[in-house]
């Protein structure tokens, strides 16, 4: 297997870490809406609080409905982070060898998220962006000693 050919494996892999979680995410989000049991506080007074309690800047936001949506929002962007890397890892790597800001950019979007989860998440999160993270920078390595 060239280097290449395992650059590309481990940004396939690593790619789908990020869209995995983020889909997860969103889902599991969205299925709280009509039945909340994943994102909800343990206490259940804190949520009926959050129903009951409007934005300044927008009155017909309730902030339960406000962290729903960012929430959904947020593994949304997660997902799409690791599609579109998904996207022209299975389509066209090559451009992620011609266009080098694509390298980094990843290295620093999974640098991020790996960040945000060890300071304000769980575990779970922090695992799955640690092994984006580490897909991605063992594959730049990779694709250091590749030339087209």
């Amino acid at each position: 297997m060239t280097s290449f050919e395992i650059a590309r494996n481990l940004f396939l892999f690593g790619s789908l870490s990020f869209a995995v979680m983020g889909f997860a995410h969103a889902a599991l989000s969205f299925l709280d809406d009509p039945d909340p049991k994943r994102f909800t506080p343990v206490n259940d007074d804190v949520r009926l609080s959050m129903r009951e309690t409007q934005l300044k800047f927008a009155n017909r936001v309730n902030m339960w409905r406000a962290w729903l949506g960012f929430n959904i929002s947020h593994g949304f962007g997660l997902f799409l982070f690791g599609f579109i890397y998904l996207t022209i890892t299975i389509f066209e790597f090559s451009l992620i060898v011609y266009c080098r800001p694509l390298i980094p950019l990843a290295i620093i979007g999974a640098a991020g998220y790996f960040l945000m989860a060890l300071r304000y998440w769980y575990y779970a999160p922090a695992i799955g962006s640690a092994i984006g993270l580490g897909c991605f920078t063992v594959g730049y390595f990779f694709l250091r000693s590749f030339s087209l």
